[in-house]
């Protein structure tokens, strides 16, 4: 879901980066997805996904009994929350990685130029179609790829 910055519990934990709690009235409302509509709930707590020192999204749990602050929870929240980032930090950095492979593959298989990619040991590993055309031949092992991976 998303909120407005700022307002309610998720914007007050994505405004200070920091675990949050509330009480509320037993009319103020919840969505409750186990019955699919609204449901009342008594005390609300939120942790950040933190990545890159932002939040990244907001973890808001509920209990339809009233419970007060507890601040270990609240620390525990905030490590459970760091990790969390993490792995959301490392899954859009992983999207980034891929798409930059995306694009070089493409570059690489598109491209007019010849294009040889070498071992460090000078075999060709690879090459593109503009540099199968200028030869007239396939890198020399058949188990090798004709576009990098």
């Amino acid at each position: 879901m998303r909120g407005k910055p700022g307002h309610g519990l998720v914007g007050r934990i994505v405004r200070s980066g920091r675990p949050d709690w509330t009480l509320t009235s037993p009319t103020t409302p919840c969505f409750c997805a186990a019955r699919r509509q609204p449901a009342p709930h008594r005390s609300a707590v939120g942790f950040p996904l933190l990545s890159g020192g932002e939040a990244a999204g907001v973890l808001e749990l509920f209990t339809f009994e009233l419970a007060e602050p507890d601040e270990e929870m609240l620390r525990l929240m905030s490590v459970v929350g760091a990790e969390l980032g993490r792995l959301v930090e490392r899954a859009r950095a992983e999207a980034l990685v891929r798409a930059g492979e995306e694009r070089y593959r493409l570059l690489f298989e598109s491209a007019t130029d010849a294009i040889f990619l070498e071992s460090r040991d000078c075999r060709i590993m690879a090459m593109n179609a503009a540099a199968e055309k200028l030869t007239g031949t396939r890198p020399p092992s058949s188990k090798v790829r004709t576009s990098p991976s």
